[in-house]
């Protein structure tokens, strides 16, 4: 799949599980320039990230 200049994605991380992403889901994370994840102003962390960390092969800034 190609991403467009302009193109956005939303995308659902499943219920909380690694393995349970969809393929569909890691082409595109694979494949955009930037990925932006949720965080709760209660954690420290964020699951979303920690869920498509793996599959983002680019440097991370907060």
């Amino acid at each position: 799949m190609k991403c467009e200049p302009g193109d956005f994605y939303g995308i659902g991380v499943g219920p909380g599980d690694r393995e349970l992403i969809t393929v569909k889901a890691v082409r595109i994370i694979e494949s955009a320039d930037c990925v932006f994840v949720p965080k709760a102003d209660i954690k420290e962390s964020s699951l979303a990230l920690e869920i498509v960390r793996g599959y983002c092969e680019r440097k991370e800034s907060n």
